[in-house]
């Protein structure tokens, strides 16, 4: 199954999240704060439990798609085995930067 590395748990990074789960990816998202990348895990259940309220997983099972979004521990994690990496930090340049060099390297 495919990895992707989310770097960034607000709702950019949640979307970004479910998008990938959604299309059968193994998703690692990575916050710099542990308890924002564990609330985005719940966040993204609750996402995804909306969709399929309201028809929008066509089919998918919405528990599998869900479990495919795991925290990851470190962004070295997150982004190791992953074939897309999805930055989603907020627009702050030497943030940026910073996260740009690091999973360039």
């Amino acid at each position: 199954m495919p990895k992707a590395a989310i770097v960034g748990s607000g709702i950019v990074g949640r979307a970004w999240a479910v998008i990938f789960a959604r299309g059968g990816y193994q998703v690692e998202l990575y916050d710099i704060k542990k308890e924002a990348r564990e609330a985005a895990v719940v966040q993204v259940t609750a996402m995804v439990d909306m969709l399929s309220k309201k028809g929008l997983l066509f089919g998918q099972d919405p528990g599998k798609v869900s479990s495919l979004v795991k925290p990851a521990d470190s962004l070295t994690a997150a982004i190791t085995g992953a074939v897309y990496l999805q930055e989603c930090v907020p627009e702050i340049l030497p943030l940026k930067t910073k996260v740009c060099a690091y999973t360039s390297e």
